[in-house]
């Protein structure tokens, strides 16, 4: 996920979600969450991973690039393209 660490961006329900699924399916193979951003939320947010025990399955990435919000989407999204 890229975007800006703020209440509004509602990365406290993708961790939920993650949690959920962590504790009601021990079974499945968690993915990693990226998470590349800065913002006000951001030590909140890392606190929040810790507390919900899903730690292992998050990474944030705190950049301030040099490219435009637009260019730097798509730089990450031609990174994973598997075609």
């Amino acid at each position: 996920m890229i975007a800006n660490l703020e209440e509004r961006k509602g990365h406290i329900y993708l961790f939920k979600a993650l949690q959920y699924i962590k504790e009601t399916h021990p079974e499945f193979v968690m993915p990693l969450c990226i998470i590349e951003g800065m913002g006000p939320l951001q030590e909140q947010l890392k606190r929040d991973v810790q507390g919900m025990n899903i730690a292992s399955h998050v990474v944030f990435i705190a950049t301030k690039s040099i490219f435009q919000p637009d260019e730097c989407i798509g730089l990450h999204y031609s990174a994973f393209d598997k075609g």
